[in-house]
């Protein structure tokens, strides 16, 4: 039997209930001739070391024309798009744009998966199914496939198995190359996270404060990260210091791995940039204004406490205190 799970909503439901959910019934219930086939975007392979295959999807358009949302994506159906008033925004996460996702994924691993004729079984993100007494996908609303720590939104440990994230650092030559800078030397990391349109806090970050202060004792890298699907979080930074532009996740990870510190920012929610160097081992500095901390989506010590056991935590700073007194910032 072959067993294909592709994922097609956010990153950070796909880290804390989607690949370890996998992972789990594998290492419990997988045959010896069943064939574990994982279909989600560009360079996670790191994430699945069980799977054996692992296909690319984020070339798909139809897939990078959806906006993800929780395990599914939605698409607009008002003519303005995301470009009109918020309050006149109509979106859909049902119809013909999940079928043509479906479709050329099912395209695609056809394809890729050729000579066999083994039964095949989809288990897709946007779709709630049961299957050893796992749950996996979308479960609408809330309840059994949450990733926080509220009743209508709860993350079932349980249903998990987690694992410290691999690197193999084969990126590292090409980054230090184009930094002209050796990724042994000390430095910090800092990435930032926004969402275009989608925001529930409106406090902006002034990065330029922080700079002195990073800078006192190491040398600072500013990671640009942009997926290319629509309204995916994005880091970007415009000062002159050293920037890279990952294109990779493994790039992002040689560069999280290899740091002495994380500085990470958030801004317009708890995004799931500030979950990667914990599942990496290294611990994230995270700086988000207060409304955020005080958001159901950042239980930071309930990750910390049943999630984050590889080394890593989450450490958090209030912006607007820290932004008084930048000694709080203890790298």
């Amino acid at each position: 039997m072959n067993y294909v799970f592709t994922f097609i909503g956010e990153f950070g439901y796909e880290l804390l209930n989607w690949q370890g959910t996998i992972r789990k019934w594998t290492n419990l219930y997988k045959k010896d001739n069943d064939k574990v086939i994982v279909c989600s975007r560009k360079g996670l392979q790191s994430l699945y070391e069980f799977a054996d295959h692992y296909i690319d999807i984020s070339n798909l358009k139809s897939y990078n024309d959806t906006i993800g949302d929780c395990y599914t994506c939605y698409v607009f159906t008002n003519e303005g798009g995301s470009d009109a008033p918020r309050p006149e925004w109509a979106i859909t996460r049902t119809g013909k744009h999940l079928d043509d996702v479906k479709r050329d994924v099912m395209l695609v691993v056809n394809d890729k998966i050729k000579n066999t004729q083994d039964e095949t079984e989809w288990i897709w993100s946007s779709d709630f199914i049961e299957m050893g007494g796992l749950t996996f996908g979308l479960e609408f609303p809330g309840g059994r496939s949450g990733i926080y720590n509220e009743p209508q939104n709860k993350l079932n440990v349980d249903n998990n198995e987690y694992k410290l994230i691999s690197t193999f650092n084969d990126c590292r030559n090409d980054i230090e190359d184009e930094l002209n800078f050796d990724l042994s030397k000390p430095y910090i990391l800092c990435q930032t996270g926004w969402r275009k349109h989608i925001g529930i806090s409106k406090t902006e970050i002034d990065y330029e404060v922080f700079i002195p202060k990073l800078t006192e004792k190491y040398n600072v890298i500013f990671l640009n990260f942009e997926t290319g699907r629509t309204h995916d979080s994005y880091s970007k930074f415009e000062n002159k210091y050293m920037k890279y532009k990952c294109k990779t996740f493994d790039e992002q990870a040689t560069l999280i791995s290899n740091a002495d510190h994380c500085v990470f920012f958030t801004e317009g929610d708890f995004r799931s940039h500030l979950y990667l160097p914990p599942f990496l081992g290294k611990d994230v500095h995270t700086i988000a204004s207060k409304d955020i901390w005080n958001l159901h989506s950042a239980p930071y010590e309930f990750w910390n406490e049943n999630i984050f056991k590889f080394g890593g935590q989450i450490i958090p700073y209030v912006y607007e205190d820290v932004i008084k007194d930048l000694n709080q910032i203890k790298v």
